[in-house]
């Protein structure tokens, strides 16, 4: 159930970089920013959701995130020639376990060869107790349902 608030609207961001710890925090909800990503090689723009409290792992910090992200190069791809560059946007869950970790994503490939630095984009996450929803200008391309993965993330106090 979705409780319906007043939408907070805030001047343009400018800067290279957002932190916006202790500004708020919360636990199950929708964050859509709107931003035009980076452009550059090996640049690596992306949105991450991470707890905002210690815990027992990881050296007493969590380092779990929920991500969105897009790269800045304009031409990449991977050993099996499939590209993974500017015209592809990710959402992602990333879990880590002592010194190693998991992602576990989700891919859209933006079909009319256009990269998502050349204009702004709304960039969306949806997080709810059993699915993380992720939305580029509304449209829908992934979700991560993973029960054990979610468990991880519902057992945190709220994110920042």
């Amino acid at each position: 159930m979705w409780i319906k608030k007043t939408p907070v609207f805030t001047k343009p961001y400018t800067k290279k970089s957002a932190n916006l710890y202790s500004k708020f925090s919360f636990k199950y909800g929708r964050i859509e920013i709107g931003v035009q990503m980076p452009r550059g090689d090996w640049i690596f723009p992306n949105i991450l959701l991470e707890p905002n409290i210690k815990n027992n792992r990881n050296n007493g910090f969590s380092k779990d995130q929920i991500r969105l992200y897009s790269r800045g190069n304009e031409v990449l791809q991977n050993e099996n020639y499939i590209f993974f560059d500017g015209r592809s946007v990710f959402g992602s869950v990333v879990v880590w376990h002592d010194t190693n970790f998991s992602e576990y994503w989700t891919v859209r490939e933006n079909k009319d060869e256009l990269y998502y630095y050349d204009a702004p984009y709304n960039y969306t996450i949806i997080w709810q107790k059993d699915i993380i929803s992720f939305m580029v200008n509304g449209l829908h391309f992934g979700d991560i349902t993973n029960k054990t993965l979610l468990e991880r993330f519902n057992e945190h106090e709220p994110v920042v």
